[in-house]
């Protein structure tokens, strides 16, 4: 049985120049890492030799705690010496073999450093807390450059019950490029200044960070990455500076010459290869998110650089993220990813000559062969991203992947996604957003907050007109009258049954890049509000509901519990908030924290052969497209559920307000009275039967793990009618309206409703 931790060679070749904690050491040519001592002679099964190594092979009950690789450190370099460039190459491999009860928890990988080249009179103070000073120079030597490969490979065979637990292989660095006079006060929590001089040359930046993981007949895996490359801010600068508070206020840049050859290569390819293997988790926050590209030879003012983010520039940034996951002769196996380039600001704002591109790939690819109980859950794929090339432009929303001619350069957004499945069975692979949210131009002077909660005002008087959808079509649908037609029809078989006074806003586009199985997706802003008050909320709705014009009756919603309980998967905790589409809210009466953004936003498959006039049926091989449009409306009016949540990985969980009627199906908590209405806690268990129960009538929904999301309503049997519009699937050929059973639902969330047709 061996166990090893292995060091193989030193991180920094001698005469690298950097040192730790401001000015470089005339002594300090060399550093190595604090992992533990090396074990000679262990064989580890990596691909290639590995500088930071974990070996684990016929152990059973070991727990290996590891520090940081290299965490925690100030590495600079300023005139007026000759600049060396930082590359690297540093691999990592964990090895787990035919063995059992494993846990290695790392901390960092590369995490919360600071790498700086700075030229001219420089003071760094209050770096990481402490003081060092740095001297005038005029020119740096050419090649600044930042490359480093950072390979992880992880293989777990033959072995049961193991834990890989990482928080961040590249995350919360700060790798900056400064010019001239320079102030650093406080760059973890307060400034980053520069100041004309000659140019950096050949400031370049090349990461690539490949993750490899193998799991291989083994039962009870989970690897957990907090981050891949996450929480990382990439900085050009130039002029006299002042960056006030990069992690968190302001501060003002001037103009001086452009860092030259100022170039960005990252690559962060992840191949996710599990086979013949039982109950396996793999859950990675982050694969390329919240991350700032920065680059400006311009004055600015860089405001909250961590809360939505200022910035500077360079002639290209290039971001390739190929995610290949694999699963073959498994069961039991669920592959949870927050963010494949989420929630990024790359800001390019040097001068009006300077013609820059920036270019994003992240092909996709998932097949599952000969396997059951698969989960594969993303959150975003090249979503809630903010692109500028040029200070001055106008805001705008970009619809579709492609290639933009923006002012100041190209813009190329390439999402591709592929799903092979074959001779499997419960399989369910969802992804909730796909290019939404993206957005290019608009002011450099912005910031972000988490969305306010919605103010509560109380029952509201009766305001005049009823309900109303109001579509706002996208440029391909506007130009297919009778695709808007059948969008249109969608959005009134809505109207005609629902009397709240409010008026819904609903994007409507038409896009080719959706996933070839998908017919059509839909996003709505989403706001967490105390059960306290959507209770009283609810309460008010169904005091005021009239039981003759509906035809329902909502006394039970009047016995929603004052405290709420749930059953939920070992691990998991709910909060004491409801979650509430924008819709919902309204219908609720909340004041609109989004006043004047759209409620929702659906994408439409424009490779999906449509059916736009279901009037004389549906032609074979076709789809209706109003049928698809109103099961996307629905989800928009409040068809959500924490449960699908809780199949992504989330531990910490906010019910919707359909989740208030989700009970356990047939057991021992599944509730026959309006009294064990409010007694019976409601029941979040992915995989597990649950009905929308209402007492008087219950409808059985997804369970999250057949297939299918916790949103829907069960997917019927063969033979069987369809419970609903807001079933899981629609086949080809078939049309499907709004039910009793979706009426009943939205008037016990909220909605006044005229009864169903």
């Amino acid at each position: 049985m061996v166990t090893s931790i292995a060091v193989l060679a030193t991180l920094w070749a001698a005469g690298c120049g950097f040192a730790e904690d401001g000015a470089p050491g005339e002594g300090e040519s060399t550093r190595t890492a604090r992992v533990g001592a090396a074990a000679a002679g262990s064989s580890t099964g990596c691909r290639g030799d590995a500088l930071y190594q974990i070996s684990v092979d016929g152990e059973r009950g070991r727990t290996v705690e590891v520090g940081d690789l290299l965490s925690d450190e100030v590495f600079a370099q300023s005139g007026p010496q000759n600049f060396e460039p930082f590359v690297r190459d540093l691999p990592v491999c964990i090895v787990i073999r035919d063995s059992s009860d494993i846990t290695i928890n790392i901390e960092d990988i590369v995490g919360d450093n600071i790498f700086v080249w700075a030229l001219g009179q420089t003071d760094v103070s209050n770096l990481k807390g402490g003081r060092a000073p740095w001297s005038a120079g005029r020119r740096a030597s050419s090649d600044t450059r930042f490359a480093l490969r950072l390979p992880v490979e992880i293989v777990v065979e033959n072995s049961s019950d193991i834990n890989v637990n990482i928080e961040d292989v590249f995350g919360d660095n700060i790798v900056a490029w400064t010019r001239g006079d320079a102030l650093v006060s406080n760059l973890r929590g307060g400034m980053l200044p520069h100041s004309k001089s000659d140019a950096l040359q050949d400031s370049r930046l090349d990461l690539e960070v490949p993750v490899d993981i193998d799991v291989r007949r083994s039962e009870g895996v989970v690897v957990d990455i907090e981050d891949v490359v996450g929480d990382v801010i990439f900085s050009w600068s130039e002029g006299d500076a002042d960056l006030s508070n990069l992690r968190g206020a302001a501060g003002p840049t001037r103009a001086g010459h452009r860092p030259r050859g100022a170039q960005a290569s990252i690559a962060v390819p992840v191949d996710i290869d599990v086979r013949r293997s039982e109950q396996v988790v793999l859950d990675i926050e982050d694969i390329f998110g919240d991350v700032d590209v920065v680059s400006s030879d311009e004055s600015l003012n860089v405001s909250n650089l961590r809360g939505r983010r200022r910035a500077a520039g360079d002639r290209s940034v290039a971001v390739h993220l190929p995610v290949d996951i694999r699963i073959d002769d498994s069961r039991g196996v669920t592959v949870d990813i927050e963010d494949i380039f989420g929630d990024n600001d790359i800001l390019l704002l040097d001068g009006p000559t300077e013609e820059r591109q920036v270019r994003v790939e992240v092909p996709v690819g998932i097949s599952v062969h000969r396997s059951n109980d698969v989960q594969v859950a993303i959150a975003e794929i090249l979503s809630n991203n903010r692109f500028v090339l040029s200070e001055g432009t106008d805001e705008v929303e970009l619809d579709s992947p492609g290639r933009y001619e923006r002012p100041g350069g190209e813009l190329v957004l390439r999402p591709q996604v592929e799903r092979d499945v074959t001779r499997s069975s419960a399989v369910d692979i969802s992804i909730e957003k796909l290019f939404v949210g993206n957005t290019a131009g608009g002011p450099v002077q912005v910031t972000t907050s988490a969305a306010p909660a919605p103010t509560y005002l109380g029952a509201q008087p009766a305001q005049s007109g009823g309900f109303d959808i109001v579509i706002a079509p996208g440029a391909r649908l506007v130009a297919d009258p009778q695709a808007l037609a059948a969008v249109e029809r969608a959005a009134q078989q809505w109207e005609d049954m629902i009397d709240e006074p409010i008026t819904v806003t609903i994007d409507v586009k038409m896009s080719d890049w959706l996933p070839h199985w998908a017919i059509a997706q839909a996003h709505s802003p989403q706001s967490e509000v105390s059960y306290d008050l959507v209770r009283t909320a609810l309460f008010n709705d169904a005091n005021d509901e009239v039981q003759e014009t509906s035809g329902f009756d909502d006394a039970v919603t009047t016995r929603l519990p004052s405290r709420l309980q749930a059953t939920l998967p070992s691990g998991v905790q709910m909060t004491d908030k409801v979650t509430l589409t924008a819709a919902n809210a309204k219908a609720l009466g909340f004041e609109d924290p989004n006043a004047g953004e759209a409620d929702a936003a659906i994408v439409l498959n424009a490779n999906v052969a449509f059916d736009v006039d279901n009037s004389d049926g549906v032609t074979a091989g076709t789809t209706d497209l109003e049928t698809a449009a109103a099961h996307e409306i629905g989800h928009a009016l409040g068809f959500v559920s924490a449960v699908d949540a809780i199949n992504r990985g989330e531990t910490a969980v906010s019910p919707s307000t359909l989740d208030l009627y989700r009970f356990e199906a047939g057991g021992a908590n599944d509730p026959s009275t309006i009294d064990e209405f409010g007694d019976f806690p409601r029941f979040f268990v992915p995989g597990r039967d649950a009905n929308f129960d209402a007492i008087d009538q219950h409808y059985a929904m997804s369970t999250g793990a057949d297939g299918h999301q916790a949103r829907h309503w069960k997917a019927p049997r063969r033979g069987q009618a369809a419970i609903g519009i807001m079933g899981p699937h629609l086949d080809a050929d078939r049309v499907i309206t709004v039910s009793c059973a979706d009426m009943r639902a939205l008037d016990l969330i909220g909605y006044e409703v005229d009864g169903c047709r």
